[in-house]
Order: structure tokens, then C-alpha cells, then sequence
């Protein structure tokens, strides 16, 4: 088991609404676990762009008690029964005035739901707890004890965190969850944490780009940090929203608002190259929508497509937990973060040394390609170690001996696209090649003095 397991299991239980003091203390459990996690403040009532930072609120009691003294809601046994940033109050209602503070969904008769507008409108917050709908359906004429003890706070801060890997290059790309979501693991927490690992991974390694990682509130985190962090928006270029990250269901991964950045390009070759449904690979905010739409928007133009899990029948609800949270399915998502990197790194521009067609058969060259060749290729291009094996169902090696056909395209495709204009990937997307074969295929095509590879 990974060592961030146990922070998880330390995170998932916390009543992880916007701002209050489970999240504090989760954000700095966050930090001592990735030495070099940057805390970062900014003051709970703050207007930007008529988006409003949510107060500090603090809850010590939130229950629900029928008519004969049972407890039919208590916020103790799950911070999802009480609506979050429920305002306080002290009264007994009668079940037709109870109502209407009920949150239940017909469609999921035993579900709990989240119920998290008071967050993003707490200026004016409604009181209220959310119950199953088959124990809705039961509830009987009488009057109803509601007791609330909360209070708000603009006298305190909003925190998030980031974690930053720098390289030659200031350009950067962001890998990003949202933080909250009291009670839940996958929703949020699980995508943070693959974003806080990815980088982790990458601190003993010298790369050209930057890339960062960066956990927050939903939605209004995403303002503030645009907002208060002016290196972040000028240096970003594109990111991937990584959601509902562990659970044990089909990978999909949808695209930025155009459709047409370089991760967009870079995920959906993945998911062809891995045989993936047309279906695994959706339009902008098709499946769900996150935070995308702060980076992907008007003037702030970082493209920010998500790669999540779908489907998920326990969103929003208790049952998204450890049970349900499989520590594999989260190491796929790093696996993907380490693989989007992996091209960026090594993506060089082609430039040709020669004019016309060179003989690539001839023995000074010896680098002819051809479904015959297919059983000694690997060891003629000296493949590196792939990032993606078998145990996250993918093996270059083995993709490229069931499919030998497409050696000979994409030989011809490297001589005809390297014209100074065109990338490897561009000629390994093209011909169906996976990345790193590609690259080291164009490696040794550069070691006998045919093209220069340039970023």
C-alpha cells in the first residue's frame, strides 16, 4: 500500500466544507505529508468578480429528532445529514414546515444526499438536513425538534494549497482537484492527492516544463487563487481537473472547451492507442463540471480538460468512501499524469538533414521498418522502459507486435513529416505508434546524422 494511503484515511472522514477548521487542519495534513506544499490565505468575505469567499463556519450540533425523541438526522454520525453552512436554530416545526428543509431523491430511495448550496450562497443560507427518501416517505404528523448550533465568521481566512516542480522553462502545466466535500473520498479528496503524488514523483527529476499541482474549495478557490496568484495565470499554459480518481469504474476524459490543447491531443491518443469506446472520450463538461470552467474562461484562456471515472452511483452521497476507493485505480491516474509528462518532455520538433527519401534499408542506416522486422524492432530501437505496463492494461511492446502493420506507415510518415514543422508526436499520433517507441525511433535516425530534434 502507498504511504499516501494513510493520509487519506486521516482526510476522508474530516468535515471538509469551504472554509471552517476541519479544513484547516486538513490542508495542513496535506502539507506534512509533500514537503514543499505552499499554504495560501486569502481573507473569508473577499469579492472577486461578484464570486463572494465563503465565511469560516463552525457547527457543534446539527440533529433532527421525530416527535417520539428519536434521532432522525445527526450530523455526528455523517456530516451529509445536516445541509453544510446551515445557520443556527432552535425550534420545533410541525412536518409540513419541516418539508421543505428536507433534501431526499426519490430516484436513490437509500441515499444521503450532499447537499452543498449554502456554500456558494451564504448569504443566505437555508437550514436543513438531508435524509433517505424511504425514511422521508415514513414520517409521521407532529412536531419536530430542530437544534443547529452554528455560527459564521468573516474574521478569519480561506486556505488552499499548492505544490510546485519547477523546470527550465517557466511554462507550466497544472494537475488539480478540489479539496472539499465533507465526508467523501473520491469526490474531490482522491484526484488531490494524485495531483500531490504526481508531483512528489517528479522532485528528483530535471525537466524543461514546469508543473504544479493544487488542491482548493470548488469553484470559488479556483477565482481566488487565479485572482491572488499572477505567476500561476501567466505561467500556466494547460491543466487536467483529475476526478473520482479511485473508484473501480471505466476511465473517460473530457476535453477542454475548444477541444484542441495539447493534453486534449495528448489523452485521446492515449485512449486510442488502448483501444478505449469512442464513449470513454467526452465533449467539455459532458460528464461532469468542476473547476475547468474557471481556468477555461473568458480572458484567463487555460485550456483544462478533466480525465475522471464514470460512471458513479455513490457521488454525492456516504457511500463514497474507502470501501469503494481502490488504491490501483488511483496509481492509474498518477500513471496518466506520468505519461502526459513523458511526451512533453521528450515532443521534439523534426528538422530534416536530408532532401528526397533516404534509403533507411542501406547498412549504414539499417533502420527499415516492416511487419517482418516486427520481432526485432525492440531491440534494434532500444526502447526505454515504458511507463505503461501491464498492470494498468497497456504494454507498448505489446501493442506494437499486434499491430506490426502499422511500422511500415509510420517509417514512411517520420520521412515525409520531418520537414521541420511536425513533432514526433504529431507523426507518432498520426501513424497509431505509441510515444516512447516513436521517440526512440527518431533518436537513432538523429544518431545517423538524418534529423536534429529540437524543442
Amino acid at each position: 500500500m502507498h504511504d499516501y494511503w494513510d493520509l487519506i484515511k486521516k482526510l476522508a472522514p474530516l468535515d471538509r466544507c469551504h472554509c471552517g477548521p476541519d479544513m484547516r487542519y486538513a490542508y495542513e495534513l496535506l502539507a506534512q505529508h509533500y514537503s514543499g506544499t505552499r499554504l495560501l490565505e486569502y481573507p473569508c468575505g473577499e469579492k472577486i468578480n461578484h464570486w463572494v469567499l465563503p465565511p469560516y463556519w463552525t457547527c457543534a450540533v446539527g440533529t433532527l429528532k421525530g416527535p417520539d425523541g428519536q434521532v432522525i438526522a445527526d450530523k455526528s454520525r455523517h456530516h451529509l445529514e445536516l445541509f453544510t453552512y446551515a445557520p443556527k436554530v432552535s425550534k420545533k416545526v410541525s412536518l409540513s414546515e419541516l418539508q421543505p428543509h428536507l433534501l431526499s431523491d426519490a430516484q436513490r430511495p437509500d441515499a444521503t444526499l450532499f447537499h452543498f448550496r449554502n456554500q456558494y450562497r451564504h448569504w443566505a443560507p437555508e437550514w436543513g438536513f438531508s435524509i433517505p427518501h424511504r425514511a422521508r416517505e415514513k414520517l409521521t404528523e407532529g412536531l419536530y425538534e430542530v437544534e443547529i448550533e452554528s455560527q459564521f465568521s468573516n474574521d478569519d481566512v480561506l486556505t488552499q494549497a499548492d505544490l510546485f516542480h519547477q523546470g527550465e522553462s517557466q511554462e507550466t502545466f497544472l494537475f488539480m482537484g478540489h479539496f472539499d466535500h465533507p465526508g467523501m473520498v473520491n469526490d474531490g479528496l482522491a484526484g488531490c492527492i494524485a495531483a500531490f503524488e504526481l508531483l512528489k514523483r517528479l522532485r528528483q527529476r530535471k525537466t524543461y516544463y514546469s508543473y504544479r499541482a493544487f488542491a482548493s474549495v470548488e469553484i470559488v478557490g479556483s477565482v481566488a487563487y487565479l485572482h491572488h496568484q499572477p505567476e500561476v495565470r501567466e505561467h500556466v499554459k494547460e491543466g487536467v481537473f483529475l476526478a473520482f480518481s479511485g473508484i473501480d469504474a471505466p476511465m473517460h476524459y473530457q476535453s477542454s472547451y475548444h477541444g484542441t490543447s495539447r493534453l486534449d491531443r495528448i489523452m485521446k491518443y492515449f485512449f486510442k492507442l488502448e483501444g478505449k469506446s469512442d464513449d470513454c472520450i467526452k465533449k467539455h463538461r459532458e460528464v461532469v463540471g468542476n473547476d475547468e470552467n474557471i481556468f477555461d474562461s473568458v480572458g484567463i484562456e487555460i485550456p483544462m480538460g478533466t480525465l475522471c471515472r464514470w460512471p458513479f452511483p455513490q457521488y454525492h452521497t456516504p457511500e463514497d468512501n474507502l470501501e469503494i476507493t481502490e488504491s490501483l485505480r488511483l496509481e492509474e491516474t498518477v500513471e496518466y499524469g506520468l505519461r502526459i509528462i513523458e511526451v512533453l518532455e521528450k515532443d521534439r520538433t523534426i528538422i530534416p538533414k536530408f532532401s528526397g527519401v533516404p534509403c533507411l534499408s542501406h547498412p549504414d542506416i539499417n533502420l527499415y521498418l516492416s511487419p517482418a522486422a516486427v520481432s526485432g524492432c525492440f531491440s534494434r530501437v532500444e526502447l526505454p522502459q515504458t511507463l505503461a505496463n501491464e498492470e494498468f492494461g497497456f504494454s507498448e511492446e505489446e501493442y506494437i507486435n499486434s499491430h506490426p502493420d502499422l511500422l511500415y506507415g509510420f517509417m514512411n510518415n517520420v520521412i515525409r513529416l520531418a520537414d521541420g514543422k511536425h513533432t514526433i508526436f504529431d507523426v507518432c499520433e498520426k501513424s497509431k505508434i505509441p510515444f516512447l517507441f516513436g521517440e526512440a525511433y527518431l533518436r537513432l535516425l538523429e544518431e545517423k546524422g538524418l534529423v536534429e530534434l529540437v524543442r
